[in-house]
């Protein structure tokens, strides 16, 4: 059989990319340097970003005569607009580590050697919330991408009742009126 860039993309890409957005647990992702095509669309798929000042990333996929993949017309348009997307979509100029940051593709610009300190601080942050919430968060905003207003208001009650249910949700409420830090069980 003949190799075919969607089969490719169909059974080894699209499905790694489709897993980081179920995974209901957060995922970290960290660039040092470049972040090229499928690999820069991986980083996007990533819920949370830390990247050095040295990072880029390059989409040059029409440069080899290429639509862009990986969820990547996904990502660009909804995080800096259609008119920006194209321009990067089709010029394959790179994108600094600063012009990421300000187009909302990463959460954070570090010096390089602070690059593995920040990303780890940020797991350590997020292992200390609760943890049904942190999962029914990244569900709704998930689902906020295909949803009307009205039923997105609709999805968050239903999530809410719950959660409110959870002995986590007790313990948060009941951390809070003790102003001591709670301790999330997953429960």
């Amino acid at each position: 059989k003949a190799f075919s860039l969607g089969d490719e993309l169909r059974n080894h890409f699209n499905p790694l990319i489709a897993q980081i957005r179920r995974m209901e647990k957060p995922v970290l992702g960290a660039v040092n340097g470049l972040a090229a095509g499928a690999g820069a669309s991986l980083i996007l798929s990533c819920d949370m970003k830390v990247c050095s000042e040295q990072a880029k990333f390059i989409n040059a996929f029409v440069k080899v005569g290429l639509v862009p993949d990986s969820a990547m017309t996904f990502y660009m348009p909804r995080s800096m607009g259609l008119s920006m997307a194209l321009e990067y979509a089709w010029t394959g100029r790179p994108i600094t580590a600063t012009r990421a940051l300000s187009c909302g593709w990463v959460n954070y610009v570090v010096a390089p050697d602070q690059l593995a300190a920040k990303t780890v601080e940020l797991a350590a942050e997020l292992s200390r919330a609760a943890p049904l919430a942190v999962a029914l968060t990244k569900r709704a905003m998930n689902h906020s991408l295909e949803n009307t207003f009205e039923g997105q208001m609709e999805y968050e009650a239903q999530l809410q009742e719950i959660l409110g249910k959870t002995k986590d949700h007790r313990e948060g409420v009941k951390a809070f009126l003790e102003k001591r830090p709670p301790q999330f069980k997953g429960k």
